[in-house]
């Protein structure tokens, strides 16, 4: 029977290549490191795998290596050793270095493995440390490898030096006994030649393992690569012990021998004890003493039982977005429709992956053929999921495109509604303007604008520009109060606002008129919000599942012009919804409402949106960047009314609130350190609100086709009139009103009529 040579077996296997990531402000300890390998020992007896210590533009990193069908198994194992870890699988391999510069060295033991060098439990320190210090001084584009491989012997030792060596050519024998005789031929007393057989003897009794430790430096010269890898050889001297040292000649390196090194192929191992390779390699002592160091600066969470995913959720009540990156579960999931009426609230700093987060989740609705709804105040969103939407849906998309000069969309916020929801529409609209006047609001302001908005909600062709006319215009306001059905507006008007003395005139009505002639100086506003006919119908879009798309770019419109459209669009879909309190439940359609940087548009009846919509089946999806943009009151209503709540990474100021959601798992230091794409989310699962954990979130596909000019036409064609349409019937229908608006434009305008 042909013996296969132990030390080839696994030659042709190649192995699978991790990183690993250590916890920052960590303290570890050789032995803990030496038991592991013992532990190891048991489990993969026969298996070669590999520990490194890599230094790759200016960062020192480990990582672990192991044929495919055994890399679970050291996963598990490693976590269960070291559980704050994180292994993360890299596609980087030693072989691929074979075009630079570099030298190498395999240090090994000049009287052979039998007798042993001085380790870390004879000795203080570490010569780990010590590299790591010398290799913290290369230049940025040098690379240095120190690979530890590392074979379990998988029979006792006398029947696998008997193997080992009839493997082996006889010139090789006689070479292993050369070595041991010249320890015995060393100038040295009885007495340690006598020690030296005593731990010979003793390190023969131990588990062994076959070892091979190769270093490996790559720089701009061969000359660079020997200068900067002998220095980093020669700390080996350390563990020279009265039986026995290292040599560790230093050579150039050669393709064949990356090839080898990246495999689990050993050419000329030695026989070592746990104690002795971990000498050699190991975790660090402490991780603060490490200069870029690849530490763990986030850690991450367990995923809870039931994640929804393909495997258990009916995919068209699902909406993936995410990936779990706990330990070696990687999972897609994402969340059920259902728990999405309780709302979404994503934060995080700019560039951090929020926009991806709502293009995935925007894009699923898309798909799926749901009403969806999304306000964007920089316009980049909207450009970047119109090419999501498929062909099958153009005449479903409505684009509000605020700044399409030529086409006004036609968006009357003040239209005529039922008389029982003329209160929700007012309420509405005062607090937009609420937000607009911050602390000069005042009681009789939000009095003189409620009666304004009740009047023209009974009045024909009434628009926002209506109210200038209202507050100015004696003709005009007789002719809308011949129009008032409810008496006391109608008192207001007839006596209240006719005896008002000129005091009040500036406190309650000069503010209203500069406010809304300043939101319709704009020509782009005035042709959107001054025409009679509103085209964007919320109830056909919600009921129907259609997709708006509020594009409102605040570098162009300006930031109170920007909120005060998005809140009149807020107001009007949340009116909408309220509306089908008429509607058996069973045939109230899901809509999905997104709002980017939603602090734009933050009233403070936001909490009755946030708690009473779930009912009506409109889900809303809020993000933005800092929780210091929000009232304090508003701040509230999100954390108090959510469901789902997602993390990117935070400033440290969000990062000390958030972490009052996510705590006791993750703290205000993880939060600030996410990475790009990184999240940590308390999520809604089956209407309860789970533990926070950690997770990635999905690549977006791109799409094969944009169909936006498509939707762009069908949009003009149905939605809006051409810009020299609507200004002429403005200039016809709104003659007066403009006129109070130029005055007001040149301060000619001195006080409305009484």
């Amino acid at each position: 029977m042909q013996y296969i040579n132990p030390l080839r077996e696994q030659e042709l296997q190649k192995f699978k290549n991790y990183i690993i990531k250590i916890p920052k402000n960590s303290k570890f300890e050789i032995a803990d490191f030496c038991e592991f390998l013992k532990n190891l020992s048991r489990i993969l007896k026969g298996v070669t795998f590999c520990f490194s210590l890599n230094h790759v533009k200016k960062t020192v990193y480990y990582g672990f290596h192991i044929p495919v069908e055994y890399s679970e198994i050291l996963e598990n194992q490693i976590y269960t050793a070291y559980p704050m870890m994180e292994i993360e699988e890299t596609e980087e391999d030693v072989s691929t270095e074979q075009g630079t510069k570099g030298a190498m060295v395999s240090p090994s033991l000049k009287y052979g493995d039998f007798f042993p060098f001085l380790d870390y439990t004879k000795q203080e320190g570490s010569i780990l440390s010590d590299i790591i210090s010398q290799i913290s001084h290369l230049n940025e584009n040098d690379i240095f490898r120190m690979r530890v491989k590392i074979r379990p012997i998988d029979c006792d030792r006398f029947s696998f030096i008997v193997k080992r060596n009839a493997a082996l050519s006889i010139r090789g024998v006689k070479d292993r006994f050369n070595v041991l005789g010249g320890f015995f031929s060393k100038k040295s007393s009885p007495e340690v030649r006598a020690r030296g057989m005593i731990k010979a003897r003793e390190k023969n009794k131990q588990q062994l393992y076959l070892a091979k430790v190769d270093l490996l430096l790559f720089s701009e010269s061969y000359g660079a690569a020997y200068a900067k890898l002998a220095p980093i050889a020669q700390i080996f001297k350390k563990l020279e012990s009265e039986f026995n040292d290292f040599i560790y000649p230093v050579k150039s390196v050669y393709k064949e021998n990356l090839l080898q090194i990246s495999s689990a192929a050993m050419s000329k191992p030695m026989m070592l004890t746990a104690e002795e390779i971990s000498t050699v390699i190991h975790f660090p002592l402490d991780t603060n003493t490490i200069p870029n160091l690849h530490k763990i600066l986030s850690i991450k969470g367990e995923p809870p039982l039931g994640l929804p995913t393909n495997a258990n959720t009916d995919p068209q009540d699902l909406c993936l977005f995410a990936r779990t990156n706990y330990r070696n579960i990687r999972e897609e999931f994402g969340i059920k429709r259902p728990d999405r009426a309780r709302h979404m609230y994503m934060i995080g700093k700019s560039g951090s992956g929020k926009s991806k987060l709502l293009e995935l989740l925007i894009r699923s609705d898309f798909d799926s053929d749901r009403g969806v709804c999304v306000i964007d105040p920089h316009g980049d969103l909207i450009e970047s999921i119109i090419p999501h939407i498929p062909e099958s849906r153009i005449k479903d998309t409505i684009f509000f495109n605020a700044t399409d000069e030529e086409f006004p969309i036609s968006f009357n916020p003040i239209e005529r509604v039922s008389r029982i929801y003329r209160h929700q529409v007012t309420n509405g609209f005062i607090e937009t303007m609420k937000k607009t006047f911050g602390a000069n609001w005042t009681p009789r302001l939000e009095h003189v604008l409620r009666m304004c908005i009740l009047a023209l909600l009974d009045a024909p062709k009434a628009s926002i520009t209506s109210i200038l006319l209202l507050l100015t215009d004696r003709n005009y306001r007789q002719e809308v109060i011949r129009t008032i059905d409810d008496q006391v507006v109608k008192n207001f008007w007839t006596n209240e606002f006719a005896g008002w003395s000129e005091k009040f005139d500036s406190e309650a009505i000069m503010p209203i008129l500069n406010k809304i002639g300043q939101f319709i100086s704009d020509p782009l506003i005035r042709n959107i919000v001054s025409q009679d006919e509103n085209k964007i119908k919320m109830p056909d879009i919600m009921d129907n599942r259609k997709i708006l798309l509020v594009k409102l770019p605040k570098g162009v419109l300006g930031d109170e012009n920007t909120s005060l459209l998005g809140s009149m669009v807020i107001t009007k879909i949340y009116q909408t919804a309220l509306a089908r309190a008429e509607v058996p439940e069973k045939d109230r359609i899901p809509f999905y409402f997104y709002i980017d940087e939603f602090q734009n548009f933050a009233t403070d009846n936001f909490a009755d949106i946030l708690s009473e919509s779930r009912k009506y089946k409109l889900s809303m999806t809020l993000a933005h960047q800092h929780i210091s943009q929000l009232r304090e009151t508003v701040e509230k209503t999100i954390f108090g009314n959510v469901g789902t709540i997602i993390s990117f990474r935070a400033g440290p100021e969000d990062a000390v609130i958030l972490e009052r959601e996510f705590a006791p798992r993750f703290s205000a230091n993880d939060i600030t350190n996410l990475a790009v794409r990184g999240i940590y989310i308390k999520m809604s699962i089956n209407d309860e609100t789970k533990e926070a954990f950690s997770a990635h979130t999905l690549t977006i596909r791109d799409s094969e086709k944009s169909f936006k000019p498509e939707i762009v036409k069908f949009t003009r064609e149905n939605y809006c009139q051409a810009k020299q349409h609507a200004e002429k019937e403005i200039q016809q229908e709104k003659s007066k009103e403009l006129e109070v608006l130029e005055k007001l434009k040149n301060e000619e305008y001195s006080a409305p009529i009484i």
